[in-house]
């Protein structure tokens, strides 16, 4: 009797245990994040999408790398965006008339996370194109900034021209950008412009947070210049117009010798070399790393006849 019994326990656990399993395996899958379920159209969120073809050029592979999954196509150079600023890579090759290149298209978190990646991953050796917010070649590869969009261009083939490509990268941008981001764009005008026959070519450069080590500047654009054959570094913060005082304060702090300040500047030798800060037309300039006294009022009053 107990055996009969036993049996038809059997069987009944034997209906019962494959619907629970499928039921488990059911809500199991419902915890998991919709990246691991959902086709790879729908991760584009970011609205970075593009037609299959541009202009002549044909893409392929073209995929959404979300922050992070960035490694997966990047391995660990996912880490250097991710500490700027980053939303995430999209990738694919384009090819036109039998010429392949490598896109890695990345959309910063903003413009200034953009600049940051451009400007520390240009080398020495460059050659300026005159496209986007900023853009260059080298070799066989072509970088190209607008906005918070941050682009390389990689040829198959080394010895491809790069210039073959800048066309596919303005096309690029034009696409993903918000009109109201190409409006913005149009407006914008490199600071240091006017400073374009005094400057030392790759020299211009950017600091997010702390820059020279001062924590009231943030978000500082700075490259080399020469006036009288001397040479000094000229910083700018857009809309600084709040700086001067948190700017004096850490001179002094820092132990500034020979400090002076007037109505709109101050400065004085930091550590044996000469700098100074102050408002003009609303935003905060300054010259450091001057030689001398003399030659940080000449480089300042250079500037200052600039604006």
């Amino acid at each position: 009797m107990q055996n009969i019994f036993m049996n038809k326990l059997f069987k009944i656990f034997l209906i019962i245990i494959p619907p629970v399993i499928l039921l488990l395996v059911f809500l199991k899958g419902k915890s998991f994040s919709n990246d691991f379920f959902l086709p790879q159209e729908n991760l584009l969120q970011s609205g970075l999408t593009l037609p299959d073809n541009v202009n002549g050029w044909s893409s392929a592979d073209l995929k959404w790398f979300p922050e992070e999954k960035m490694f997966e196509k990047i391995n660990g150079r996912a880490t250097f965006y991710i500490q700027i600023g980053v939303e995430g890579l999209f990738a694919g090759s384009w090819t036109k008339n039998g010429k392949s290149w490598s896109m890695y298209l990345y959309k910063m978190n903003n413009d200034n996370a953009a600049k940051q990646v451009f400007l520390s991953e240009r080398g020495g050796k460059f050659t300026d194109i005159d496209i986007g917010d900023s853009a260059y070649f080298v070799g066989g590869a072509l970088t190209f900034r607008e906005q918070n969009l941050y682009m390389q261009f990689v040829a198959d083939n080394p010895d491809d021209n790069a210039y073959s490509v800048t066309g596919l990268a303005v096309l690029i941008s034009n696409q993903l950008l918000s009109e109201e981001q190409k409006e913005e764009s149009e407006k914008v005008e490199y600071i240091f412009s006017f400073a374009k026959e005094l400057m030392i070519s790759g020299s211009e450069n950017f600091t997010a947070d702390a820059a020279f080590g001062y924590a009231s500047l943030k978000n500082v654009d700075h490259l080399s210049c020469v006036v009288n054959s001397s040479t000094a570094r000229w910083f700018f913060v857009k809309d600084g117009k709040d700086l001067f005082n948190g700017y004096t304060n850490e001179l002094q702090q820092f132990g500034c010798e020979e400090f002076f300040i007037n109505e709109k500047s101050a400065g004085g030798n930091m550590f044996g070399e000469w700098e100074m800060g102050g408002i003009i037309n609303g935003n905060f300039f300054g010259v450091r790393k001057a030689g001398s006294k003399k030659q940080l009022i000449e480089h300042w009053d250079r500037l200052n006849s600039k604006q």
